[in-house]
């Protein structure tokens, strides 16, 4: 079975609207209805998933059910269709395409208070009457058959062994966080409202629940301080608050409720808030320790004191234990994620790990930036970005182009180069161009399959573009593809703006899956729209294969 749909995503919301059968969830799924049937009563419950335990950091156990090859299927094309029709409210964070924690933890930024709790047992709380009960009441008013089959294939069988309640949403499931955000939508319109009720912001991602404020102190409805033993206050939840989460079947879990001040660490999602979302000052100095031990002593001896100090006991003992240089590399990605592509520390660091680790950083943001262009016209005034990409030239689009356009680097705007145009295809957008400019670095291009919904990407170039601007690299996701004119056009959560037009955008392995094309005029309109378009790469491949290069 494909893990893709082929349908569009129009097409998958009016097929989900139409579903009155188990017949066409099959249909909507794109498998054979036996095949559907088969795998969700003909197969034995206990070979559907494979459970095993993690250790928590906090201590006990974790069980995640993994589902096998063929469910799995069934939930990744059930996944991308729920994420097509559902409709996340702004309090959202987590499991959503435009999401995440730095988002979260931006609500909850330079706050003079910000008290965090927990939901105990939170997938397992989820079970097979409220996944199906949700998918029968509004907004999706499906029947009654087309529910319980949509349940079954997201929950584990009711006779498979787990703890009670049984037939729960499993952890390990692709389907198992969009339903539980889909679940949660009554709790977070009810909390949304007592948070606006007494001025206060509110936010969730998955279990984690955010309450923050600039007032003195939170309502007693929301949060109620108490004097302790040795002078300690004691903190738990409001009466309002603890009603609304009981009224929807959740529980406080008592142990990880906190309340923080303006005067201490404030922490939300793991990242601290006090000013602004930023990495844990651990985590920076990790980072430094491990630079600095690597440089001195060697990579043997450094991974060998990092393995002895900070290897953690709650992995699983039958892992093998990771590489340090990858460990260090996830890290150092994790502070540019945080702080931006551009922000000076992140990019120290990956300098220092590039000298140390050269084979490890393929083509990394430093280098991206050294193959854009920018592209100017003197005439009818116009402006864009340009990227080289082996065996090509440099690509940009069409509508960027203009009868004096010529192109330069950015760090050196007063030398300007001619073009000429190779490639032009006015429909498509896309144009290739040759320069007698120098020769630098190109980018590559991404030959495999094209970036699916929720992922990851970055958007590179030179928005309203000033002399020496550095230009912009932001990080975003994939929100979907849709038809331009009989043309697929990939839509990002990354504003385009005028300027970018023509930019590369990057997946995770910094190689080029589109061209930005489409967007508002600056960023101040960027908040008026949601359509910001990428002409695929492989419609480029398609105008034209990429000349052969010598081995």
């Amino acid at each position: 079975m494909d893990t893709q749909l082929k349908a569009s995503q129009d097409t998958i919301i009016s097929l989900f609207a139409a579903l009155r059968t188990p017949r066409d969830v099959a249909k909507l799924l794109e498998v054979p209805y036996g095949l559907l049937i088969y795998h969700l009563h003909k197969t034995p419950p206990s070979t559907r998933y494979i459970s095993f335990a993690i250790r928590k950091r906090a201590g006990g156990e974790r069980i995640i059910s993994a589902p096998g090859t063929a469910l799995k299927i069934l939930q990744i094309k059930l996944n991308y269709v729920l994420k097509t029709v559902y409709r996340p409210n702004s309090c959202i964070y987590g499991f959503i395409v435009n999401g995440g924690i730095v988002k979260n933890a931006s609500v909850h930024a330079n706050r003079r208070l910000v008290f965090n709790l927990d939901l105990k047992d939170f997938f397992p709380s989820i079970h097979f009457g409220r996944v199906k009960g949700m998918f029968s009441s509004p907004p999706y008013n499906c029947p009654s058959e087309v529910s319980t089959v949509l349940a079954q294939i997201c929950c584990l069988p009711k006779t498979y062994p787990s703890l009670a309640p049984y037939a729960q949403l499993p952890q390990g499931a692709p389907t198992s966080p969009i339903v539980s955000n889909m679940v949660c939508s009554s709790l977070d319109s009810q909390l949304l409202r007592l948070a606006k009720k007494y001025k206060c912001s509110y936010s969730r991602y998955a279990d984690d629940i955010t309450f923050s404020t600039n007032l003195p102190r939170f309502h007693e409805a929301i949060l109620v301080e108490s004097q302790a033993e040795e002078g300690r206050i004691s903190v738990t939840a409001g009466s309002e608050l603890k009603a609304i989460i009981s009224s929807n079947t959740f529980r406080i879990n008592e142990n990880k409720v906190r309340l923080q001040r303006a005067m201490q660490r404030q922490s939300v999602t793991g990242l601290t808030t006090n000013k602004f979302p930023n990495p844990p000052r651990r985590l920076i100095r990790q980072i430094r320790a491990i630079l600095h031990a690597w440089t001195k002593y060697g990579y043997e001896n450094a991974q060998n004191e990092f393995r002895s100090r900070y290897f953690n006991r709650t992995r699983n003992p039958n892992k093998m234990a990771p590489e340090l240089k990858h460990v260090l590399h996830g890290k150092i990605n994790y502070v540019g994620m945080v702080r931006g592509q551009t922000d000076p520390l992140y990019l120290s660091y990956l300098k220092q790990l590039k000298a140390l680790a050269p084979e490890l950083i393929i083509r990394q943001v430093i280098d991206v930036m050294d193959a854009l262009w920018v592209l100017e016209s003197d005439g009818a005034y116009a402006q864009g970005t340009g990227f080289s990409l082996k065996g090509y030239g440099i690509v940009t689009c069409y509508h960027v182009l203009r009868a004096r356009t010529k192109l330069f680097k950015a760090n050196t705007p007063a030398k300007k180069y001619n073009i000429e145009v190779i490639i032009q295809d006015q429909e498509l957008d896309i144009a290739v161009l040759a320069t007698d400019g120098p020769q630098g670095p190109e980018l590559l291009l991404e030959e495999g399959e094209r970036p699916r919904q929720d992922d990851w990407i970055l958007l590179t170039g030179y928005p309203s573009y000033s002399a020496h601007a550095t230009g912009v690299v932001r990080r975003g996701r994939v929100t979907g593809y849709y038809q331009f004119f009989g043309t697929e056009r990939m839509l990002i959560d990354t504003p385009i703006v005028y300027g970018n037009s023509g930019g590369p955008v990057l997946n995770q392995s910094n190689k080029v899956v589109g061209i930005a094309a489409k967007g508002p005029v600056s960023l101040n309109d960027a908040q008026k729209t949601e359509k910001f378009e990428v002409i695929p790469i492989s419609i480029l491949r398609r105008l034209a294969p990429p000349a052969p290069t010598a081995q």
